[in-house]
């Protein structure tokens, strides 16, 4: 049995520790006023965590000062410690509610993916709080019931314990049911942004920190189920030194841990932006008067720093579009000639059904970091307009064409001279993009262009968050018969992870291409292709014809180790002890 100096001793050690926590609690509220509309039940979760760590703070500042040991009464001593147990129940749904409404919110929406529960969960669906409130009070109610059935002898203290640790292993258990369902279904979905990304990491490790206390308070309690009582072991004058010791580890693991992690400020800030609309309403008068965005206020500064520079913005009233020069299916828009100070350039019009503002803030980033690409490798990038919700890309018209259009729509007849200039050049030019640390991850002899002197420039380069939200929103797709093995066995249709390797493979394809003029796969539909190359190894037949040195560089390129593959300083040495004849 303990000595009541060891007692006090563990008791004042939980106040103190209730204490420090629920003084923390009462700080940080302050955060609250910053919260979203779109947070509205993040609010009542932190007020639940206040009443409890209060409650918990109250009920053991009792037990230290004015409720001796010997006067302590096994009833109002159970419901002190239990009604908070209850309550902890409350904040697992409502943060369980806040989980699954992060993972809607940080995925860039796929009306065609999204599943019932998903579209349920949206934080603004009407039945969500119906549904919160209605679980929350059924919960609530049957508590209540119990805890009458047990003033009235009906139930026992260690019936009212057995049912607590039961609710704790089996929400912690659907939980994580719903979590693994979440990632399945989200797999295939890009983020909005690398901060959302973090967001939801932030929220998952709570989740599942709060989910292994439930564990460790429900096994902890029926391991201990037919004795006095686990939840009282502290003030249990039957109670040793390390049954007592391990009542107040589960609380510290179990509760203390848990309110620390949701009251941290990084935690408190996935809930701290604007709504959708306020945060399309603030993206739009930003790119329409980029001045104003230095006087945005701290819920945007990420956005308002990113615009300081306005210079790759072009007004759309100052863009005369004229012809339109095709339209690829699946493709990223639709091509136009355009007029813009007198010059002839090209102008790529991407519509989107809807546009949000995180759409926005990143393509800033990326047509800013465009504009920073300076190489005579590359089409030459002048800037982005605006006529929301379509956006359009304005670059150097090439009068030439695509080197597909000229191999196999008008029939240009290269020499190999000719062949191999174009080889050397987009090789050099490879090499260059690589050095830089960047890479293109769908080459193709689509979006390689011949200027009028016949010189390769590479377009369609970057962009990747704007390609990865039309993926979803339009069916854009640039996997296609260029792309490595490794890129077709991806279940998206769209580039999302692409290594300098897999530049090289559609190199390797590429030269193929120029040499034989033929279509890679010609006929072959994507799923057939997806399996005979992704995942059976097929390539290209090289014939006999085939120049022998390049043959060997080509097979090379194509090497299912793709650490084999050479780079693309060894591929430009090379090609340029190759005779051209």
């Amino acid at each position: 049995m303990m000595s009541n100096f060891t007692y006090f001793l563990l008791v004042f050690s939980v106040t103190v520790l209730y204490s420090i926590t629920f003084g923390l609690c009462a700080i940080r509220t302050n955060k609250l006023k910053r919260f979203s509309e779109d947070w509205k039940q993040t609010k009542v979760f932190y007020i639940t965590i206040m009443a409890q760590a209060f409650m918990r703070f109250v009920t053991y500042a009792l037990l230290t000062w004015t409720l001796p040991r010997s006067e302590t009464k096994n009833e109002s001593l159970f419901l002190l410690v239990s009604v908070p147990d209850c309550l902890f129940i409350v904040s697992y749904v409502l943060l369980a509610h806040q989980m699954v409404s992060v993972f809607y919110y940080t995925h860039m929406e796929n009306d065609i993916q999204l599943s019932l529960i998903i579209h349920f969960t949206r934080p603004k669906h009407k039945s969500v709080s119906k549904f919160i409130a209605y679980t929350i009070s059924a919960w609530l109610s049957v508590e209540v019931l119990f805890f009458t059935l047990y003033f009235s002898d009906v139930l026992r203290q260690v019936d009212i314990e057995l049912e607590l640790a039961l609710v704790n292993i089996l929400s912690a258990t659907i939980l994580m049911l719903i979590l693994l369902y979440l990632y399945i279904n989200y797999s295939g979905t890009p983020f909005k942004s690398d901060a959302s990304k973090d967001k939801l990491q932030r929220i998952t490790l709570v989740t599942l920190l709060w989910t292994l206390g439930r564990y460790i308070n429900g096994v902890l309690v029926l391991i201990d189920i037919n004795s006095a009582g686990f939840v009282t072991e502290i003030y249990d004058e039957r109670s040793t030194y390390v049954t007592a010791c391990l009542a107040v580890a589960d609380l510290v693991i179990s509760e203390v841990c848990c309110f620390l992690t949701v009251i941290e400020y990084r935690f408190m800030e996935i809930f701290s932006y604007a709504g959708e609309d306020d945060r399309n309403r603030i993206s739009a008068e930003v790119f329409t008067h980029p001045a104003k965005a230095i006087s945005l206020s701290d819920d945007t500064a990420t956005l308002s720093e990113s615009l300081i520079n306005p210079n790759p913005f072009i007004d759309a009233s100052e863009i005369t579009v004229s012809t339109k020069i095709g339209a690829r299916q699946n493709g990223l828009g639709e091509l136009y000639k355009c007029l813009y100070k007198g010059k002839e350039l090209l102008y790529r019009k991407i519509s989107f059904p809807r546009m949000s503002g995180y759409v926005l803030e990143e393509f800033n980033s990326e047509i800013i970091n465009l504009k920073s690409i300076d190489s005579g490798y590359m089409v030459p990038f002048h800037g982005a307009s605006f006529n929301l919700p379509s956006i359009g890309i304005i670059t150097a018209y090439m009068p030439n064409g695509s080197l597909y259009f000229n191999l196999h729509e008008i029939k240009t007849r290269f020499t190999i001279q000719e062949k191999g200039k174009i080889i050397m050049e987009l090789a050099q030019g490879l090499r260059e993009l690589h050095s830089l640390g960047r890479v293109h991850g769908h080459l193709s002899s689509h979006n390689l262009v011949l200027d009028s002197q016949q010189k390769v420039k590479i377009s369609d380069l970057g962009l990747e968050k704007i390609k990865k939200y039309a993926g979803v929103v339009i069916s854009y797709q640039n996997k296609n018969a260029w792309s490595s093995p490794e890129l077709l066995r991806e279940a998206s249709r769209t580039c999302v992870r692409a290594k300098p390797t897999d530049d090289i493979y559609s190199f390797g394809v590429i030269v193929w291409e120029i040499i034989t003029e033929e279509i890679p796969y010609e006929g072959l539909n994507y799923s057939k292709m997806q399996q005979s190359v992704g995942h059976e190894g097929a390539t290209p037949i090289i014939g006999s014809s085939f120049p022998s040195d390049l043959s060997k560089l080509v097979k090379s390129c194509w090497s299912v180790e793709t650490e084999k593959r050479p780079n693309f300083k060894t591929i430009c040495s090379t090609l340029s002890s190759i005779k051209w004849k």
